[in-house]
């Protein structure tokens, strides 16, 4: 990645049920760290949600995100 270049994340989509508490890479059961990440949508700037295992970093796409004013 050079300077300026924006890092993108390789996120595994996930659907989430009722809670989605537990990574089903490794098993780990206390929750996640948040990632943001800029992307592009239809005419806007969207931020899209990214959930990182603490424990085994696998990076999900629970299909959340936000578009910017």
């Amino acid at each position: 990645m050079t300077q300026g270049e924006a890092e993108r994340i390789e996120a595994k989509p996930v659907a989430v049920d009722r809670v989605f508490r537990t990574c089903p890479e490794c098993q780990y059961r206390d929750g996640f760290h948040v990632a943001l990440e800029r992307g592009k949508g239809p005419g806007r700037t969207t931020v899209l949600l990214r959930l990182i295992c603490p424990s085994c970093h696998t990076v999900y796409d629970v299909g959340l995100g936000a578009f910017l004013k």
